[in-house]
């Protein structure tokens, strides 16, 4: 009886099988234990409703995936209906190890590209059968797949380019990982160059050494995502900011692959090679318009702290300030970042004589932390 209980609270029937119990004897006063004694007396068999292993679960995605491919007429309903039905038979087997990959694979033949899929559905299983917000649940399974469908239907609608593999590892991840390690990959994606927080080639080399890869998040360092992590493919090389565009944060703008125009980005992709300042740049800026120019800026200091505040990266924020001074002090903010070790004497001559950088110029030359270049160049421009 403790296991019929079980269910009926893992189903959230419990509560109202008990409340009809009291509304039936009126105005009786029945506490929970003489009701679960009721139970007792008119339920004799137990009856324990088991959650789908491993085995299930994996016959279970590649089923799905078998009716996904149909529907995209990659499979003929045919070839579907004949592996369903071996698969089915290996699943009431399954405990003598009837179920198993080459089961899988011949029962599709030689279909194109489905071997990649089987391959997938053996690596999500476990995690699907033991993570806490899906636990081998089958209708939460189902939701978790027609989910990938929209992403990717949307994701083709807008000409995005995205391999179904990442678009599953992602998903998952954002279906099973606590808000906080969400919150923390977001911030990583959106603070990088090029959509691909370093974390990743360091934790993916260290998995493929055998080695014990370090969390880069205390959100991070939990069973889910160390097993996550391993789970094909690797993400190290991959611009993250299509698939998180279309995940459940839509609102995180550093997340968004298209914030510049096509003008914006090639202007961005010309200021990036540039060597040093060029008016020209300065006057495309101009046409821009500062609301994209200042989106261009932003890319630019994120690249300035990828760089650890080499010069030619500063000298380049300088073409979106030249075209808008009044984003000075986005800029002013940046130079505030630089510890005092690193400051740049080189940029001093270009900025010295902008109303934005007097403050921050005061401050660095009464800075004693302030690097001796940095006073003489400070100095020599007092003297003019």
């Amino acid at each position: 009886m403790k296991t019929i209980r079980r269910n009926f609270r893992r189903f959230g029937l419990t509560p109202p099988i008990r409340g009809a119990v009291r509304a039936h004897f009126g105005s009786a006063n029945f506490n929970d234990d003489l009701v679960t004694s009721y139970f007792d007396k008119l339920i004799q068999v137990p009856l324990r409703v088991p959650r789908l292993g491993v085995n299930e679960v994996k016959a279970y995605l590649v089923l799905l995936f078998a009716d996904l491919a149909e529907r995209r007429n990659e499979l003929e309903p045919e070839v579907r209906q004949q592996a369903q039905t071996k698969i089915l038979e290996a699943v009431k087997k399954s405990w003598s190890g009837a179920l198993t990959r080459k089961t899988m694979s011949e029962a599709f033949g030689d279909v194109k590209g489905f071997t990649q899929r089987i391959d997938l559905a053996d690596q999500l299983a476990p995690l699907l059968t033991t993570a806490d917000h899906i636990a081998g649940n089958p209708r939460l399974i189902k939701r978790f797949m027609n989910n990938l469908m929209i992403r990717e239907t949307v994701a083709k609608a807008q000409g995005m380019t995205i391999a179904f593999e990442e678009l599953v590892k992602l998903q998952l991840f954002e279906r099973c990982a606590s808000p906080a390690a969400f919150e923390f990959l977001v911030k990583a994606v959106g603070g990088s160059e090029n959509g691909k927080p370093t974390f990743f080639k360091e934790i993916e080399e260290a998995l493929v050494k055998g080695e014990p890869a370090k969390a880069p998040d205390p959100s991070w360092d939990v069973s889910f995502i160390a097993d996550w992590l391993k789970l094909s493919p690797p993400l190290a090389n991959v611009d993250l900011r299509p698939l998180l565009y279309l995940s459940r944060d839509r609102g995180i703008s550093l997340a968004s692959f298209d914030e510049l125009s096509p003008e914006g980005r090639a202007l961005l992709d010309a200021i990036m090679e540039a060597k040093s300042l060029m008016e020209p740049l300065v006057k495309q800026l101009q046409s821009l318009g500062e609301s994209e120019a200042e989106r261009v800026l932003t890319r630019l200091m994120r690249r300035v702290r990828s760089d650890q505040w080499s010069n030619a990266s500063l000298t380049r924020c300088l073409h979106v300030i030249r075209a808008f001074p009044q984003l000075g002090s986005l800029f002013v903010g940046l130079l505030s970042e630089i510890p005092a070790a690193k400051r740049p004497a080189p940029l001093i001559p270009n900025i010295r004589d902008e109303p934005w950088a007097n403050e921050l110029l005061v401050h660095w030359a009464a800075d004693t932390n302030s690097p001796q270049p940095i006073k003489n160049a400070l100095k020599a421009l007092q003297g003019k």
